[in-house]
């Protein structure tokens, strides 16, 4: 339990946290109930808050699409080696390279121009549209 509360701690407090941690792990008073796991959650979340992106329409993403498919295939699928498979990939990482593309970060002349003049709400709906689509691309098993 300590260690748990230490890895919530540290980031905010630096190296003296472990002085107070260990300090309240010896009286007992972090003792691992669940009254404390939850009071250390609580306070977790107000000294961490957790940015939730809302997920996007994937009916209003494949209507917004049509563009898309010409290079990266109608279900997102390419067919061609040099344009990125769309299909499969993590909502969270679709909407983070269209969001790069858009701000210039990530460059792409192709992407930019398309990019640019997408909403958030575009990102969004086109995101969830093409991480809802099955595809051919797999996690790698761990050794």
């Amino acid at each position: 339990m300590s260690r748990f509360i230490m890895t919530l701690v540290q980031p905010a407090f630096g190296r003296s946290a472990n002085r107070f941690g260990g300090y309240f792990c010896r009286r007992g008073v972090l003792s691992g109930t669940p009254t404390v796991l939850a009071g250390a959650l609580a306070i977790a979340v107000t000294v961490f808050p957790i940015a939730a992106e809302a997920s996007g329409d994937a009916a209003a993403g494949k209507e917004k699409a049509a563009t898309c498919t010409a290079c990266h295939g109608a279900d997102g699928i390419s067919t061609a080696p040099n344009f990125p498979i769309l299909a499969g990939q993590y909502e969270s990482y679709l909407a983070q390279a269209l969001k790069s593309y858009r701000d210039g970060s990530r460059q792409n002349a192709i992407m930019a121009g398309f990019a640019t003049a997408l909403s958030d709400e575009d990102i969004a709906d086109l995101s969830a549209w093409f991480a809802s689509q099955p595809g051919p691309l797999q996690t790698a098993p761990r050794p």
